[in-house]
């Protein structure tokens, strides 16, 4: 994923080029409804979104789809935000990253949900009145249908932790005594082989989504970094936030170095933030012997109340352009049926944004199989994402660059940090 930047030239003639397939024009089969959709570029959710749009066609609706994965482009939401200059969107797309809904809705390339009242029945039945609620504009309109959601949690090496007599960590103070447990020289050459806590160090502003961002919505028991246009960062968790980071780094608990392939599972480190979507990179890059555990982030010490995570959320939405939208609405009403919810999680182990995961029997058989999915489950509740708001990127290159500043180099103590992070953010919502 790369910045948000609207480019013209290239990418606006491949997103035109796409929209326009042969054999669904407006000539013909006049009597069949029609609608285009756009779903994830990557094998397992096109296969997935093919198989559900076979089913939809099916089902004695009288409506057609053309789906297609999203167009190629820098990133999805660069594509997506093209399409919109161009005015060749899609009438539903399911890649929808909430960071952007903003610039959407602003853009007027959404249509308001609220509008469909059989659609938003059988939202407001699937997930939580929180998580609408998270997910609503600033207007009080739903453009997004919250769709699926990919928890953080705390990986680590459950026969590491076993053979040390370790429990997974709770709070920052026990995090800390876990890691100089895990850190130590292996081979006894003076060397630091193996390593608490595996962070990706590198400076692009979306890795703090995973790390410093995560543990942030933790601390600060869900409060995100912008409410109405106003900053309203937590300070005092921010900074808990940055300083655990600080010591961990200071007394080499984390490598300050980046590694291709699956640390957690190669016995490297011992620890490491993950979500759904990193299982069966671990599990198939996983030493012999290695069995994966997942525990809640761990939390300050004086931390109560629910523990709160980043969620990583993917949604859909309905384009303006639309021609049939009472057709597309009844397409997003399947796409979150019981049956193609479960299909979601059996395809990707990505989880639905719905509050009756452990409840409902459809999905019984899953998590008895699964523990760990069961436990990434129980967490999909207590979830938040990012705010919507043009100025994402901006405030997370500056979240980027001072937990560099005073994690990895020491030039900055995190409380500091996190003051600077609060102004500069204010700044660059009032000047940009």
């Amino acid at each position: 994923m790369g910045r948000l930047s609207v480019r013209t030239g290239a990418i606006l003639l491949v997103v035109a080029c796409a929209i326009r397939s042969p054999g669904f024009s407006d000539s013909g089969e006049q009597s069949v409804r029609k609608i285009t959709y756009w779903s994830a570029s990557n094998p397992v959710e096109t296969e997935l979104a093919r198989k559900t749009v076979e089913e939809f066609e099916a089902s004695g609706r009288g409506i057609r789809v053309h789906h297609q994965p999203i167009p190629a482009g820098r990133t999805s939401e660069e594509v997506i935000l093209s399409s919109i200059v161009s005015g060749t969107t899609p009438d539903v797309c399911s890649n929808i990253f909430p960071g952007i809904m903003g610039r959407l809705v602003a853009a007027k390339g959404l249509v308001a949900l609220d509008d469909h009242s059989d659609l938003m029945r059988r939202i407001l039945e699937r997930t939580s009145a929180d998580q609408v609620h998270v997910f609503s504009h600033k207007d009080g309109k739903l453009y997004q249908l919250p769709w699926k959601v990919n928890p953080v949690m705390l990986g680590y090496d459950k026969e590491l932790f076993a053979r040390k007599g370790l429990a997974p960590p709770r709070t920052y103070s026990e995090f800390l005594t876990v890691c100089e447990a895990l850190t130590e020289d292996i081979d006894g050459d003076g060397v630091v082989d193996r390593w608490g806590l595996y962070v990706d160090i590198k400076n692009d502003w979306y890795k703090r989504f995973f790390d410093v961002y995560t543990l942030y919505l933790g601390a600060s028991r869900g409060q995100t970094l912008i409410k109405e246009d106003q900053i309203v960062l937590d300070v005092v968790a921010m900074g808990k936030v940055l300083n655990l980071f600080r010591e961990a780094f200071e007394r080499g608990f984390i490598p300050r170095s980046t590694w291709r392939g699956a640390p957690l599972g190669d016995g490297r480190v011992g620890m490491r933030l993950i979500s759904t979507f990193s299982l069966d990179t671990i599990a198939h890059n996983a030493s012999p012997g290695f069995t994966l555990g997942v525990s809640p982030i761990p939390v300050p010490d004086d931390h109560e109340g629910p523990v709160y995570t980043f969620g990583d959320p993917k949604n859909i939405g309905i384009f303006t352009t639309v021609r049939d939208a009472d057709a597309a609405s009844q397409f997003l009403e399947f796409m979150i049926s019981d049956r193609i919810d479960k299909r979601l999680i059996q395809a990707t182990h990505q989880l639905p944004n719905r509050d009756d995961l452990l409840t409902n029997p459809m999905f019984s058989d899953l998590f008895e199989a699964d523990p760990i999915l069961r436990s990434f489950a129980a967490a999909a509740g207590r979830t938040r994402g990012v705010d919507s708001t043009p100025h994402l990127v901006r405030i997370f290159d500056e979240m980027s660059q001072l937990f560099e500043a005073c994690s990895m180099f020491d030039l900055i103590d995190g409380d500091g940090a996190a003051a600077r992070l609060k102004t500069r953010a204010a700044e660059i919502v009032e000047f940009w």
